[in-house]
């Protein structure tokens, strides 16, 4: 019975371990170069995007936050971001502690630790049942909390959803086609969510909620590459 709940607690930590994700390696400050290059050149929707790149993998610097902001103010649109909801807000500020891979090597050491601990409980008769099952059951609760951090960071890298507007651009359209009445005044630089997509086209919606259609061709996608 002791070697059938040890070989499941094995099965599970490793079923978990799998779910994380390994990163590649990006530079932030690669991209926060560039984006200063850009602003210096007075390109201030190619130095948003490189900002907005960098930021994403380094959201926690303030240097990266403040050329972003000055680069945001030079671009000619009316745009103001609304307020997440609070309680995304306070997760996607958790899971941007760390990187993807640095949430993976949490998540193998509390496996470890969840592994030592059902050891000296079965094996080694040094832990009671009520302590045990306390440890384990705070184990487990850490270790889905850092995987699913992990997931959510991989997917703000891997999976954006956001992108940048670029070129000649004037308005978001009603419709996915050039005759469509123009519905929100946009140039490039301004960032947008993809809400949806056709062959040639995306349906955005800007930072203040206004949503209409883009040609992919004046979008660049936020998301890196695996």
């Amino acid at each position: 019975m002791k070697n059938r709940i040890l070989q499941t607690t094995i099965f599970i930590a490793f079923s978990f371990l799998g779910i994380a994700q390994n990163s590649n390696v990006f530079s932030a400050d690669e991209y926060f170069n560039q984006g200063n290059a850009a602003y210096n050149s007075k390109q201030y929707g190619e130095a948003v995007y490189q900002f907005e790149k960098a930021l994403i993998l380094d959201p926690k610097s303030q240097d990266i936050h403040v050329n972003l902001k000055l680069a945001v103010e030079r671009l000619d649109a009316d745009i103001i971001e609304l307020e997440p909801f609070f309680l995304a807000h306070w997760w996607k500020a958790v899971s941007n502690t760390f990187l993807p891979g640095t949430w993976k090597l949490i998540s193998v050491a509390l496996l470890i630790a969840l592994l030592a601990m059902v050891f000296m409980y079965l094996f080694r008769g040094k832990l009671t049942s009520k302590i045990a099952y306390s440890l384990g059951s705070t184990l487990i609760f850490l270790i889905l909390i850092s995987t699913l951090a992990g997931l959510t960071r991989a997917n703000s890298i891997f999976e954006n959803k956001y992108a940048v507007l670029n070129g000649n651009i004037e308005s978001l359209l009603e419709g996915p086609d050039l005759v469509s009445e123009k519905v929100k005044p946009v140039v490039s630089g301004v960032k947008v969510k993809i809400l949806d997509s056709n062959a040639e086209w995306y349906k955005v919606a800007a930072m203040d909620s206004e949503h209409g259609w883009v040609l992919k061709s004046q979008v660049r996608l936020l998301k890196f590459s695996k």
